[in-house]
């Protein structure tokens, strides 16, 4: 009886040695799950269009086997990035919506976004002509957009949108009206005149895509949204509004 307690010690031992390694093998098969991703929907109002973006990897690797579904949509892989278009912005409404991600039997997880209400331009302090004679700041007001988290506003050459970047950035504290600068007329600090398309954007979430949008996003703003165990990564919604226009002219 005096050797039982070692022995009952070494098999224990033995046995922590053995669990030990199932857990790495545990961790090591958790690595191998983890996916990140980054999502925008954008639904255009001007365009009367809605483009839902997805780009997923899996350990810095593009997946390409993953299905992915909104309702009953499924999201078409384009070689890149994972998309759904509908060319009515009213396809989807305002609300709440459920991404559904599945890549075989090791992903199976979703992702919620919300769509603000509608939106639109309400007032630009220009004459009715809309002349900007010298290209100075211009102040322009907009809707309220219920479940938005905020809003950014946008001005662009109107032959440049979709094109170019354009100029684009947050509203102060979320409100609801915006001063256009100097410097979105201008290119190279020269004044660059023609008419310009401005608009108001209504966002909610991390969107990550300019996709469908008529100018570029600020360069910063937007943060990971989701951080599940097997997926993370960003995914937002923007709606735009219908366009009003500025002509920038010469000063005198």
């Amino acid at each position: 009886m005096k050797h039982a307690i070692p022995t009952i010690i070494f098999g224990l031992f033995l046995a922590g040695l053995f669990l030990a390694g199932c857990d790495e093998a545990i961790v090591k098969e958790g690595q191998e799950r983890f996916y990140s991703f980054w999502g925008a929907v954008n639904k255009n109002l001007d365009t009367d269009s809605l483009v839902l973006a997805i780009y997923l990897e899996k350990q810095d690797s593009v997946v390409t086997t993953a299905e992915i579904t909104l309702d009953n949509d499924t999201l078409a892989f384009d070689g890149q990035r994972y998309l759904l278009s509908y060319d009515e912005a009213d396809s989807l409404d305002d609300g709440h919506y459920i991404l559904r991600f599945t890549d075989s039997t090791i992903l199976s997880d979703t992702v919620g976004f919300d769509l603000p209400i509608d939106l639109e331009i309400t007032n630009v302090i220009l004459p009715s002509n809309r002349v900007n004679a010298g290209g100075n700041p211009v102040q322009f007001y907009w809707s309220n957009a219920v479940g938005a988290d905020g809003y950014i506003y946008a001005a662009v050459l109107k032959d440049s949108a979709y094109k170019s970047a354009g100029y684009a950035d947050f509203s102060v504290d979320y409100a609801r009206q915006a001063t256009i600068p100097r410097d979105a007329f201008r290119l190279y600090s020269t004044l660059d005149t023609g008419w310009y398309y401005i608009y108001a954007y209504a966002y909610t979430g991390s969107p990550a895509f300019d996709d469908n949008l008529p100018t570029a996003l600020p360069a910063s703003g937007f943060v990971d949204s989701v951080t599940h165990v097997q997926l993370s990564g960003m995914i937002g919604s923007i709606v735009v509004s219908e366009h009003d226009s500025i002509h920038v002219t010469l000063g005198k």
